[in-house]
């Protein structure tokens, strides 16, 4: 059933969290190898169940027409849908708004993406200087160009805008992960440590990055291609927007400058949100950077001894080790009562005297009694435990199943690989079910190709299974895709 526009972009705020996911594992994927955001059909109709199952009947059946990819095509909701690769990429706007629910999905803008602005203004600012424009209200082409500049100029100020939050949103919740440190747990310090550098990686990767960018004083040379010829900008963004608002107001275009200018002040207010942001990140910027500095000491003493101990193994009988009053170990003065162990003559160790014996002497005798314990209870008669019926069925049938499975291979080539094994088991296995079949495909040994589009549907006793088919091509080579 198609469903138009307006109520399909309804239906995906009231039913996003199926996006959601798919925007989350995206993203996941994307920090290591790439940046695509494209959505495998499989993996959206299983969310897309997932989300709707606590759904009334009929409402669930709207929303699965409405959310499917066929209608989302339909009303040109779809950049792309291939259906031999089972991908589609939604539309830039949609992507956008489900984005835009939560801080933390949102995207920060890292140095390409200003470079981008940049480019944009700079390329803006070539065509306002332009000596054919005609500064008159009713030129199509004036009004095309005062289109053209509120475009650019907004746009700007939506991407900055959305940056912060993003920046905000994220960080808050890397600093909690911090802020919450609770070293009892052995996974808490490795995800602190992620955490911290991923905070740092975002200070330099994109606060300071955007804190340039809305300096109007700092100097960024770029060259920029306009019109096809290469041009040297050595003005940063925001003298260029001040650059444009200058020449509408040698035309005396007032109103333009006044509504270019609330802009302009919007953007130039962000500044100081990011340099809060930037403070409230320099006392975990300082703890990376002094554990960045802690490793390369680290780092630098063990290289030193390192190539001590190689240049040391010469092949000699005499003088492979390194004395205990090397220079190389003046750093490890300060631990006192270290011992020269070598393995035929060790040092003896200074314990102190009765310090910590009452602790030892404790500590062997709880080990002692739980010793005798356990030796106690292994040597106890064991009863026999009760085995369950159902059980002992289940395991019975299950290895039936299995047998059946080593003495089968599917004939090549095979059209519909589910019903050929509900033929295949049905009359074989004791008490056969449909949700066997689920059982029997993970023993096949075959490559399977699913189909994206073509759907059965077997009927057996009081079960019905409806599927995608897998087949099995003729090279009997075929790799399974994931639809």
């Amino acid at each position: 059933m198609a469903v138009n526009r307006a109520e399909t972009t309804k239906i995906i705020i009231d039913h996003r969290e199926a996006f959601f996911r798919m925007i989350d594992e995206t993203d996941r994927s994307g920090q290591g190898h790439q940046a695509s955001e494209e959505f495998t059909v499989a993996r959206y109709e299983r969310y897309l169940s997932i989300s709707t199952k606590n759904v009334e009947k009929k409402e669930r059946r709207v929303v699965l027409d409405a959310l499917s990819v066929t209608n989302l095509k339909r009303n040109k909701m779809l950049v792309f849908s291939h259906d031999q690769t089972g991908r589609f990429l939604l539309v830039g706007w949609l992507r956008e708004m489900l984005r835009s629910f939560d801080d933390m999905r949102l995207r920060g803008l890292t140095q390409p993406d200003l470079n981008h602005l940049h480019e944009r203004l700079a390329v803006l600012l070539a065509q306002v200087k332009n000596p054919q424009v005609l500064w008159i209200d009713n030129d199509l082409g004036f009004n095309e160009l005062v289109r053209t500049v509120h475009d650019v100029f907004n746009d700007v100020a939506y991407r900055l805008t959305q940056n912060v939050a993003a920046l905000k949103g994220r960080c808050d919740a890397l600093a909690k992960i911090v802020d919450s440190a609770n070293y009892s747990s052995m996974d808490r310090p490795g995800q602190i440590a992620k955490a911290l550098e991923e905070i740092y990686s975002i200070h330099e990767r994109n606060v300071i990055p955007t804190l340039r960018f809305l300096d109007p004083k700092l100097a960024i040379k770029r060259t920029v291609n306009t019109g096809g010829t290469s041009t040297v900008i050595n003005d940063p963004p925001m003298r260029i927007v001040e650059q444009v608002i200058e020449r509408f107001e040698e035309s005396k275009k007032r109103e333009c400058v006044e509504q270019l200018k609330r802009v302009e002040f919007q953007i130039l207010s962000l500044s100081d949100e990011v340099t809060i942001l930037r403070q409230s990140l320099e006392q975990y910027i300082q703890l990376v950077e002094a554990q960045r500095r802690r490793y390369e000491v680290i780092e630098k003493r063990y290289n030193r001894l390192r190539d001590e101990v190689r240049d040391r193994q010469d092949g000699r009988r005499r003088g492979f080790r390194i004395p205990i009053d090397s220079p190389i170990f003046d750093k490890a003065t300060k631990f006192q009562g270290l011992k020269d162990h070598r393995a035929r003559k060790g040092g003896l160790l200074d314990w102190p005297k009765g310090a910590g014996r009452e602790y030892l002497k404790e500590h062997l005798r709880v080990i002692r009694e739980k010793k005798a314990v356990e030796a106690v209870i292994s040597r106890a008669p064991r009863t026999r435990a009760e085995v369950d019926p159902n059980t002992l069925k289940l395991e019975h049938k299950l290895r039936g199943m299995l047998t059946l499975m080593d003495e089968y291979s599917l004939p090549c080539p095979c059209g519909d690989v589910f019903l050929e094994l509900h033929d295949h088991l049905e009359g074989r296995l004791y008490e056969y079910e449909l949700p066997d079949i689920v059982e029997a495909i993970g023993a096949l040994r075959e490559p399977l190709t699913a189909s994206a589009t073509q759907k059965n549907t077997i009927e057996h006793g009081k079960w019905s299974y409806t599927y995608h088919v897998r087949s099995l091509s003729d090279d009997c080579e075929a790799e399974e895709k994931h639809v």
